[in-house]
């Protein structure tokens, strides 16, 4: 099954049009109808805000799709377990969800895993918090102008509405903690 195939199930399933769904997902209704036919595949913001539309976990909107290549150079975005809901932002970074329904609860924490060179997307929500944990390894983490490096056991807390970034620039692997609040993907 393709992802563009999997959309329109679930669209089906809910009994909206596409516009109704391009309402609940925040985006327009162009994008569904490209995105149903396969002639868009979008990129890891865009499929956040179908599940979140959906009410359902990246996980499960994956479910049962072959093989999601974003066409940006980066391994194509697949679960890697059934079990753990763990996700690649690219070759060199990815993302555990340390917990189930993640819809239904006030925060987010997730497990981010960065190989020597990595990095995560540029993030900025709407509202909440962000808090940051390293557990492994040295990071530089962005938030809008300013530049924080982080050692094992270095935090920092910010407004999650200010753009942000995680970088690692050492030769080793580096491994943190993040809570986010409320949940916003």
């Amino acid at each position: 099954m393709t992802l563009g195939e999997k959309i329109r199930t679930l669209r089906e399933q809910h009994r909206w049009s596409q516009r109704e769904l391009a309402k609940q997902g925040e985006l327009a209704a162009g994008t569904i109808s490209h995105l149903e036919t396969n002639k868009f595949r979008g990129d890891l913001a865009t499929h956040q805000k179908l599940a979140r539309g959906f009410g359902i976990t990246l996980a499960e909107l994956y479910r049962g799709v072959e093989e999601l290549d974003l066409g940006n150079g980066s391994a194509p975005l697949t679960p890697v377990s059934e079990a753990i809901e763990t996700f690649r932002y690219n070759d060199k970074a990815k993302a555990t969800l340390l917990a189930r329904q993640i819809f239904q609860k006030p925060f987010l924490p997730q497990l981010i895993t960065l190989e020597p060179g990595g990095q995560t997307h540029l993030e900025q929500a709407r509202a909440g918090w962000k808090f940051v944990f390293v557990l492994k390894g040295e990071l530089e983490v962005t938030v809008g102008e300013e530049q924080l490096r982080l050692e094992p056991y270095g935090s920092i807390y910010f407004e999650a509405s200010k753009p942000h970034q995680l970088t690692n620039h050492s030769e080793a692997l580096a491994e943190c903690l993040t809570v986010t609040s409320p949940v916003e993907v």
